[in-house]
């Protein structure tokens, strides 16, 4: 007796890699015990590929066991499946499998539509048309369609609450291995509208230079951590220790950039080139202090 069973483990991409029986015989198995999917929601997309026809029901040839839902068998052939009456049924009170027999090829594939983020729509409705055949895939409460289909050459239309949309791309991605058939579907097969992507015009205007801003100067006071005491500016340009604890005058001193190629000490370190043009170091900035009013 053959039984499957879905595994909490599986993901929408499915378990593991497909199994693969060559060569198998079933001999002197009743009908009823043959494999097929009962009507559990996490079945509703697997699918049996019985490439040697030994697993369908007696006089069967080469085919697929499938869950019975039109959503599986609408593109293919008429009166190609059969019930499986072993199978359970649904509430409609139909079987849960069907057996559809032929040389047709089967293929899983997922259609992500993405509209600048994968999370945009759900209940979207994913119309696909082969030229004979037009059929509507509801994603529910999905962000994409899983879909079995046959070999062709297939256009999709995607719509949400009645008014067709156009994502930027559809992701068309085969679920699992090859099948055993070679005659299957192929992602290039397959072809959406989509929206145009957005142009930005392209700019003609004249490059314009302009002056570099220059940031003002900074005008501080400077005093000893230790004495607590005030640098102050002379006349002469010489620096004195003002004697002062809050002298008024002459403290006011102007840091601007200027160029000290020969400093070659720490920051924060005075260095004395004359005292007409002294050279201060204040994190890593050379700047030299003039006097203000």
């Amino acid at each position: 007796m053959f039984q499957f069973y879905y595994d909490s483990r599986s993901s929408g991409y499915g378990m593991g890699d497909a199994v693969e029986i060559k060569g198998a015989k079933v001999v002197n198995v009743w009908e009823k015990n043959k494999p097929s999917f009962n009507c559990q929601y996490e079945l509703r997309d697997n699918f049996l590929e019985d490439f040697d026809g030994v697993l369908g029901p007696s006089g069967k040839g080469r085919g697929y066991i499938v869950r019975n839902r039109q959503t599986t068998t609408a593109f293919l052939p008429p009166d190609a499946c059969t019930p499986l009456w072993y199978s359970g049924s649904n509430n409609e009170g139909g079987e849960c499998s069907a057996f559809c027999e032929g040389s047709f090829c089967l293929r899983l594939i997922r259609f992500m539509p993405y509209f600048g983020e994968w999370t945009t729509h759900t209940n979207m409705k994913l119309r696909l048309s082969n030229g004979e055949k037009e059929f509507e895939y509801d994603s529910g409460d999905s962000k994409f369609f899983h879909i079995l289909l046959p070999a062709g050459k297939y256009h999709g239309r995607l719509f949400k609450d009645g008014n067709e949309i156009e994502p930027e791309e559809i992701n068309v991605i085969p679920i699992g291995d090859d099948p055993i058939c070679q005659d299957y579907v192929r992602v290039a097969d397959f072809t959406f509208p989509t929206a145009a992507p957005t142009l930005t015009p392209a700019s003609y205007s004249p490059t314009i230079s302009f002056a570099p801003t220059r940031t003002p100067d900074a005008i501080v006071q400077i005093q000893s951590m230790i004495n607590k005491r005030y640098l102050w500016v002379a006349a002469t340009g010489g620096f004195k220790a003002s004697s002062d604890p809050n002298p008024q005058t002459n403290t006011a001193i102007t840091l601007e950039p200027y160029p000290c190629d020969s400093v070659t000490s720490s920051p924060f370190y005075y260095v004395d080139s004359g005292i007409t043009s002294p050279c201060f170091l204040f994190s890593n900035i050379f700047l030299v202090p003039t006097l203000t009013e």
